[in-house]
């Protein structure tokens, strides 16, 4: 989620490990309505390609959710701590 809505984490974060946000930086980019599209839209996509794994997809389709799934909960959580 952070790499699709331009977030940046603190410092330089391995793969799979909790992720570190400045929280100047999110509460400024709440306060923009282009990022927050862009961030309704990645879950949206994210969500809609979980129930597209529900219903039978191919193994691409999975790769590819397991990525906005994380990155969408990861967004849905920082708008929720700061909305």
């Amino acid at each position: 989620m952070a790499r699709t809505v331009n977030l940046r984490a603190l410092g330089k974060p391995g793969p799979n490990v909790v992720e570190f946000f400045s929280s100047i930086e999110l509460i400024t980019l709440l306060a923009d309505p282009d990022w927050l599209e862009d961030a309704a839209k990645t879950i949206g996509q994210y969500r809609k390609r979980k129930n597209a794994q529900r219903h039978g997809s191919t193994t691409e389709e999975r790769a590819d959710a397991a990525h906005l799934r994380q990155m969408a909960q990861n967004c849905s959580e920082l708008i929720m701590y700061f909305s």
